[in-house]
């Protein structure tokens, strides 16, 4: 009865957090409305995404050292301070560089790791509780998300966009509340526990490196989530070709995110079944074909039923991702890996974005698709086979 009613409080903020995050689409919006053109944009987007790939490591240690929860509180609280600064600073200046640049890049700090932080939390709760399962708590994530997603634009439309930015901080109270009654997870239990890390014992985070089907798995990843990528990169350039409008970007985001809902549930029966690494490999094989489609649709309602199958395919590479990196990260380095996973995933963005910018400028965007969905299905086939290159030399 007690792990019940903590269950609820976990469900609770996971479905706040991802509420507040909604702010994360409108970052383009809110650079333009500062009176930054479309370059300037592109290329404070892309340091967005530079501070994204470099901070989630360094948190992933603090949480490792100090504790996840605690890293996780303080990952929040900055990512929110920032947040509440942007919709009063919209036209305000710092000699020609708009305040809510300074405010956003600095709040990405912190924002960028609070979600891979959340993540290593609940696996640690999972290893701790075995009646507690990710996916089943991830779901109301994906609600929440999908629930703000839709109220964000006449939230926008009414208030301005810089009102959608005052969500995270308005969740940041009741998901505080919420952090203290949860606590820390207990330890692991069954094949998962360890001995306890002793007071001020070292890290030793060159075990990370040595972990050689974390490394196989984190470099192959970057090649392999590029059609993902793609898939909302290119989105808006696709609508616009087919129907001459990009406003369905936000609803098609929306049918996306309510189709992980129900699949979050059915990925701990498919796991169960199902080696991740197959998994793995039939989840970013499918991105990758999706891609090609994507290259050759001319119609719309083909988008639509790509992006609802996306959703799916979603729920199942999010948590299958999250416990295989969590499973190979050596003990006491699961928070480390996991946000490495995190910075991994957004170096694989950034070239994808570099990619799919260059052919878009010079062949078109559908070319975009062809490329990364080729490289995509290309490096799962080399995923596979350093597998089956390990499973040899651990064979030895």
């Amino acid at each position: 009865m007690e792990f019940k009613k903590k269950l609820f409080q976990i469900n609770l903020m996971e479905l706040l957090f991802y509420a507040g995050m909604v702010s994360i689409s409108f970052l383009a919006v809110i650079f333009t409305e500062a009176g930054m053109d479309g370059t300037t944009v592109g290329i404070i987007m892309s340091a967005v995404s530079i501070v994204s790939m470099f901070a989630p490591p360094l948190f992933g240690v603090m949480a490792d050292k100090f504790g996840v929860r605690m890293t996780y509180c303080i990952a929040m609280i900055g990512a929110s301070a920032f947040w509440l600064l942007v919709p009063f600073t919209i036209t305000v200046k710092l000699g020609t560089i708009p305040l809510t640049v300074i405010w956003i890049l600095t709040g990405t700090i912190f924002r960028s790791s609070h979600e891979s932080l959340m993540d290593s939390w609940l696996m640690k709760i999972q290893d701790s509780e075995p009646s507690f399962n990710y996916s089943n708590t991830r779901k109301y994530g994906s609600l929440g998300y999908a629930t703000m997603a839709v109220l964000s634009t006449p939230i926008a439309a009414t208030f301005g966009t810089g009102a959608v930015f005052l969500l995270m901080p308005i969740t940041l109270i009741p998901i505080l509340f919420l952090a203290k009654r949860i606590g820390d997870p207990g330890p692991a239990v069954g094949a998962k526990a360890a001995p306890a890390k002793k007071k001020g014992e070292k890290l030793q985070l060159g075990r990370l490196f040595r972990s050689y089907p974390l490394m196989i798995f984190l470099f192959c990843v970057i090649f392999m989530r590029m059609p993902f990528s793609a898939s909302s990169i290119q989105l808006q350039y696709l609508l616009k070709e087919i129907t001459g409008d990009t406003s369905l970007v936000g609803l098609l985001a929306g049918i996306k995110a309510f189709l992980e809902f129900p699949c979050f549930i059915l990925v701990p029966i498919i796991a169960k079944k199902v080696k991740p690494v197959i998994l793995i490999c039939a989840v970013f094989i499918y991105y990758g074909v999706e891609a090609l489609l994507l290259g050759i649709a001319q119609d719309l309602w083909l988008v639509i039923l790509l992006q609802m199958t996306s959703g799916v395919g979603f729920a199942i590479m999010l948590a299958t991702v999250i416990n295989y990196v969590h499973s190979l990260a050596p003990e006491g380095l699961s928070a480390t890996a996991v946000t490495a996973n995190t910075a991994v995933m957004g170096f694989s963005g950034i070239l994808t974005n570099m990619i799919c910018g260059v052919l878009r400028d010079t062949v078109g965007f559908r070319t975009g698709y062809f490329v990364v969905g080729a490289i995509g299905i290309t490096a799962v086939g080399l995923f596979m086979v350093l597998q089956m290159f390990v499973k040899k030399k651990k064979a030895v």
